[in-house]
């Protein structure tokens, strides 16, 4: 599932309230001016610096910030922001065609992968590197287009249908309740203040879409914006999803799963510390070293003159 509708809200947010989970009160985003989440450093780091998968040691950072090297072009992590804008735009057009059309929801179908078919080509031309395969990624865009188009067109013509008198508003939050690219200010406790989550289901579930292997950095990262959105919020975030898509551009998406994380205190400390660390790194200008194991995918592998033993 990547195009959550309506019934998907209800589904997700009845499998979550069943699920345990305790949280110290210390270790709520909230308590973000107290120990341990208040942050011992003025600087601002990315929480997508940090916790991106790449490099454990987090001499990510350290190359980034210090030593301000510029990063490799890497056509996997091209694939993945293709996949969020397309994610994006998929999303946005939904939204945009229900306030044009109203009632007329028998016209959203075709509209709908007509307008995002004109818009393939610019999204690809702006990744040199996928664009060097258009024609390839071209099919992989188109098939989650139509997948939006089959969820939203279904769930457009039921609320229509079912539903009587509703506003516009009312309207595309029953057909296309999801929210892209949520922005949360990450800065009282420490982040960045232009974080984006992948996407917010209502009314308080974050999503990550990822298109390489899970890694638990992963889990740290969606942690970090749980905590971030409780700071401005002071809304508990419990559980968040991480979407995998795997990705081959001859075959198209061969698998996508969808995986629960619990917010747990052991991610919210890990987080903290992860946190902590990037601040002595950047402040300090304290080099880490290499990691156990590179990412292949790391933008810095040269950078770091990385031994072919250490990239796993």
């Amino acid at each position: 599932m990547l195009f959550y509708s309506y019934e998907d809200v209800v589904r997700i947010n009845g499998l979550l309230s069943n699920i345990p989970v305790e949280v110290s009160e210390e270790l709520r985003g909230w308590n973000w001016s107290k120990y341990p989440i208040i942050p011992p450093s003025r600087t601002q780091i990315a929480v997508s610096d940090i916790f991106n998968g790449f490099c454990d040691s987090l001499r990510f950072i350290y190359i980034k910030r210090v030593l301000r090297e510029e990063q490799a072009e890497v056509k996997k992590l091209e694939e993945g922001t293709l996949i969020h804008k397309a994610f994006g735009e998929a999303i946005a057009t939904a939204k945009s065609l229900i306030l044009e059309l109203g009632e007329g929801y028998k016209e959203f179908r075709k509209r709908f992968m007509d307008r995002l078919s004109s818009r393939v080509d610019t999204l690809i031309n702006t990744l040199r590197l996928i664009n060097e395969e258009k024609g390839r990624y071209k099919g992989i865009l188109e098939e989650l287009f139509d997948e939006a188009a089959n969820i939203y067109a279904a769930a457009y013509s039921k609320a229509v249908t079912s539903s009587y008198y509703l506003s516009p508003d009312g309207l595309i939050s029953l057909v296309v309740p999801i929210i892209s690219e949520f922005p949360i200010d990450g800065s009282l406790i420490g982040f960045s203040r232009n974080i984006r989550a992948d996407a917010l289901l209502p009314p308080n579930v974050l999503i990550e879409i990822k298109t390489r292997k899970p890694k638990h950095q992963h889990e740290l990262q969606l942690a970090a914006y749980a905590l971030a959105f409780e700071s401005i919020y002071r809304v508990p975030v419990n559980h968040s999803i991480i979407i995998y898509l795997d990705i081959d551009s001859r075959r198209g998406i061969i698998k996508r799963s969808e995986k629960i994380i619990t917010i747990s205190d052991q991610l919210r400390s890990e987080v903290i510390e992860k946190r902590d660390l990037a601040y002595k790194i950047v402040d300090e200008r304290y080099d880490p070293g290499l990691p156990d194991k590179c990412d292949i995918y790391c933008p810095y592998l040269k950078v770091c003159k990385v031994d072919e033993d250490r990239i796993g």
